[in-house]
């Protein structure tokens, strides 16, 4: 592997044309991209599954290293039994992962056991490397165990950049487990706050919880959109869509990705909007929902008026917020609210669709993004009332024909990708 001053190396546990959809990977890919256009050699360390995705998106100048795991052997099974893979691996992880804490403490997630792994292939690549740029990605948080591991061994050959696209131990989806496990983690978390040479959030909320920690030395970078292709919407959506108007009704869309297998501490739960709505008829009628992805609900609730698809690549997803009316952004967990952003909420913006946030009243890093792109309707969750007369106001401002979710594009264009991963460039060696 021949590599320059100027070389990036990114870890990361999914990657093209391996993996899903879901925000982590969409960021390191856009990296990716975004690094090649800028003279950077650009080298990327993921795990190898079995089933594979389009990779149109990818710059054909990104090398991209696939690992070997448990997860490839698990796919594979997961084939030959004639399952979904993606559903076998879920169940099989959590299988191994059992049986693997009988035998190690201190397993921060299912990735931790691929650390080693990913060490050793980046360690002998690097051999005669008089200096590299690494950058580790989570979630999966043990991915930086790489970077630290790295940064012991090579020291200063290695600038070590921690991309945090979630908060890790002030998550409550991450802190289920037993009180000393979340002890270790913490302690962990707070190495990785301090060896990495830069540390990189995706939130102002992130931001400001991490500078206590790390004496001010951190840097945001939020997710932000991108410029898709244009596709057309999915063919289902616009029947629906149609049939939808023609009885007078608004339609409400969730695009999302990401797991929901942790109960009400994943925060994606949709749950409590059929139910307060269900309360009032009048205006429950009024709606229907779109759903695309993964987020707790009642379908029974609403019956003929919800449509499910599966999940799309962006660029498709993106066709589609276009043909609804109001795209939803979920959150209802107020521990880390307050750091939360949901990376739709770019793309949802950039397609020029409303967004109604149902998220906590402190969730400030929406909020300000709001104030500053407009076209945002943010109501809290738990609040039944306000969810009942937010609604109203929905119904009212749609019939009487107000632009009332008008975006701000001269602001929302400091959101582009392109403009958020100019400040990766600031930290290269």
């Amino acid at each position: 592997m021949k590599l320059k001053s100027k070389n990036v190396l990114i870890v990361c546990r999914d990657f093209p044309p391996y993996g899903g959809v879901t925000s982590h990977y969409i960021r390191m890919l856009e990296l990716a991209n975004f690094l090649c256009n800028k003279d950077c050699i650009v080298n990327v360390y993921c795990i190898s599954r079995t089933y594979k995705l389009a990779k149109e998106s990818l710059d054909p100048r990104v090398i991209v290293h696939p690992i070997k795991s448990v997860y490839t052997y698990f796919d594979i099974v997961g084939c030959v039994l004639n399952k979904p893979a993606s559903k076998f691996v879920c169940y099989a992880t959590k299988a191994f992962k059992r049986l693997y804490l009988k035998f190690k403490k201190n397993i921060i997630d299912y990735e931790s056991i691929m650390t080693g792994h990913f060490y050793n292939r980046i360690l002998s690549d690097l051999k005669g490397v008089e200096n590299a740029n690494l950058i580790t990605s989570s979630p999966s948080h043990s991915i930086h165990l790489v970077g630290e591991l790295l940064k012991d061994s090579l020291d200063r050959k290695i600038n070590w950049i921690a991309d945090f696209r979630d908060p890790w131990t002030p998550r409550p989806l991450y802190n289920i487990k037993k009180t000393a496990e979340v002890e270790f983690e913490k302690k962990v978390e707070a190495r990785f706050l301090k060896k990495a040479d830069h540390f990189v959030v995706v939130s102002e909320g992130m931001a400001n919880y991490y500078k206590k920690l790390r004496h001010g030395c951190v840097k945001l970078i939020e997710n932000g959109y991108i410029d898709t292709v244009e596709l057309k919407p999915n063919s289902r959506l616009v029947e629906f869509v149609t049939n939808q108007h023609k009885a007078g009704r608004i339609v409400l869309a969730y695009f999302g990705a990401g797991g929901i297998g942790f109960g009400g501490q994943s925060g994606k739960d949709l749950r409590f909007l059929g139910d307060c709505l269900a309360e009032r008829a009048d205006i429950f009628n009024k709606f229907s929902l779109v759903m695309q992805g993964s987020i707790a609900i009642n379908k029974h609730n609403w019956g003929d008026r919800l449509l499910v698809l599966d999940s799309e690549e962006l660029s498709q997803a993106r066709a589609n917020m276009r043909v609804v009316d109001i795209g939803l952004n979920v959150y209802t967990c107020v521990e880390d609210a307050d750091m939360t952003i949901g990376s739709k909420v770019y793309e949802l913006a950039a397609s020029n669709t409303p967004i109604w946030c149902l998220i906590p009243n402190n969730a400030k890093s929406i909020q300000s993004f709001a104030k500053k792109v407009e076209g945002v309707l943010i109501t809290d969750p738990l609040n039944k009332a306000q969810v009942i007369n937010d609604a109203e106001k929905i119904i009212s401002h749609f019939g009487s024909g107000k632009d009332y979710f008008k975006i701000n594009k001269s602001e929302l264009v400091n959101y582009k990708r392109s403009s958020q991963y100019k400040k990766f460039l600031e930290l290269l060696q």
